[in-house]
């Protein structure tokens, strides 16, 4: 079976979502790429790495290691620290995928809110680029606990 016969038998609004979510992927891919490959780990993103990997190794936090953040933003430093390694890209992809998973709720949200689909895709579009006005940078962590 050819992919226009499959294409055919899908309904339109399944492939509307399916080209919505690239599109989202790609918007947030352009306006993170610098994060990957310029940009250096900035010092909060430092610390909450350094903690995080300390606390891998048994450290407790504000005991063994202390900052003055409260412990979710070390608990998801752990996290991807644990399932994707300490480095850079690792921190800039989990941030991205936040962003998308943020963006992606959001979408749904305001779908759901209007009974339209138009106010959740441009609440979507609109939100990564807002969290980089925010200074929702990098890893930060305005981009986890959205």
């Amino acid at each position: 079976m050819t992919q226009a016969a499959r294409d055919r038998g899908a309904p339109a609004g399944e492939r509307q979502i399916v080209w919505l979510g690239l599109a989202l992927i790609a918007w947030i891919a352009v306006l993170r790429w610098q994060f990957f490959l310029y940009q250096p780990t900035g010092y909060d993103e430092g610390l909450y790495l350094a903690a995080a990997v300390r606390m891998l190794h048994g450290a407790r936090l504000y005991t063994d290691v202390w900052d003055n953040k409260p412990v979710g933003i070390y608990l998801v430093y752990a996290a991807i620290a644990g399932m994707l390694g300490s480095s850079r890209f690792a921190l800039n992809l989990a941030s991205a995928l936040a962003v998308l998973a943020s963006a992606s709720l959001l979408y749904l949200i305001g779908r759901d809110a209007t009974a339209r689909r138009r106010p959740g895709v441009i609440a979507a579009f609109v939100l990564p680029a807002y969290m980089l006005d925010l200074g929702a940078d990098g890893a930060n962590t305005e981009s986890f606990m959205m």
